[in-house]
């Protein structure tokens, strides 16, 4: 009775085993499927408009910067044109050569 028991469990293990790797297999095969037949979901258009839009951030950036850089360049203009002012503010009490040879 034993014998027999064990044989059937023997049996039902081999038939989910086989049967778990029937799944496996066409599980994997389905997944292969799934990446080989993957094709670009965006068409010319939305590429072309993709393309448009990263141009068109470009330039907003372009300007952007270019508009700190002229900020940059008059605030340091106007911090150099206010050294013509007697404050002296080196720490070793020289003057500011370049002041010498200003002519006022």
């Amino acid at each position: 009775d034993y014998d027999k028991e064990q044989h059937t469990n023997d049996y039902y293990y081999q038939a989910n085993s086989h049967h778990r790797e029937y799944e496996e297999s066409i599980m994997k095969e389905f997944r292969q499927w799934i990446e080989e037949s993957r094709v670009s979901q965006l068409d010319s258009s939305t590429q072309d408009l993709i393309a448009s839009l990263r141009k068109k951030v470009a330039k907003a950036r372009w300007k952007r910067a270019m508009t700190v850089m002229r900020f940059t360049q008059a605030s340091s203009r106007r911090f150099s044109d206010n050294d013509d002012n007697d404050v002296d503010f080196t720490d070793d009490g020289t003057k500011n050569p370049n002041k010498e040879q200003m002519v006022h």
